[in-house]
């Protein structure tokens, strides 16, 4: 299986690929579940023999998404605004994320690279966050993904997603409806808590 984020680098930078690519998913697969402060209002409850392939609109649009980071490893690098991206394929990912989640993701790989690097890519240190804010790893799931709607009210979904060999979720997803379209409105990790535009934060 190959690693989601070498090739992320891979794209970014044009280097060749390394010999050896390295599968690591996170502490999703060794800890138990806690749930982030954005979903901390136990409106999301999780079981995990209701997990099924996307039924709703609301979850085959997170489905879609999800599946585009799967496709094309340059939607990260949209997310994460790296610099070094081909802007001309921003295009492609308008219109999947609210203004305020691009705006918290591309806060965190600021904060980031700021913490590691000094502010500035160098190319010969992998700077910024080194796992997809998306997925909430570093590679994809080539299986797919299974769903568990723990609140709907018409316009805001809370969704869980499991990738079909594990137990426990990996990340829970709020998506909202604007002007008749599903929009990805924020990310919590699993199950470190991981938080991006927390539900008490501004909205897109």
């Amino acid at each position: 299986m190959g690693s989601w984020f070498t090739e992320c680098l891979r794209l970014a930078t044009r280097a060749p690929e390394p010999q050896t690519k390295r599968f690591f998913l996170g502490l999703a697969t060794l800890l138990p579940l806690q749930v982030g402060p954005a979903f901390a209002s136990g409106a999301v409850t999780v079981e995990s023999n209701n997990y099924h392939t996307a039924s709703t609109a609301a979850e085959a649009a997170l489905d879609n998404i999800l599946k585009q980071d799967n496709a094309d490893g340059t939607l990260n690098l949209f997310i994460l605004k790296r610099p070094d991206r081909d802007l001309s394929a921003d295009i492609l990912f308008s219109g999947l994320f609210t203004p305020a989640l691009e705006a918290a993701w591309a806060e965190a790989e600021t904060e980031a690279v700021a913490k590691q690097c000094s502010g500035q890519y160098d190319e010969d240190y992998i700077c910024g966050l080194d796992y997809s804010p998306l997925l909430c790893a570093q590679d994809i799931s080539e299986d797919g993904y299974l769903y568990q709607t723990g609140h709907s009210d018409g316009n805001t979904a809370l969704i869980s997603v499991r990738w079909p060999w594990l137990d426990q979720p990996v990340a829970t997803y709020r998506i909202v409806l604007q002007n008749g379209k599903w929009l990805l409105d924020g990310v919590t990790c699993l199950p470190d808590g991981t938080d991006f535009n927390p539900s008490n934060g501004p909205r897109g």
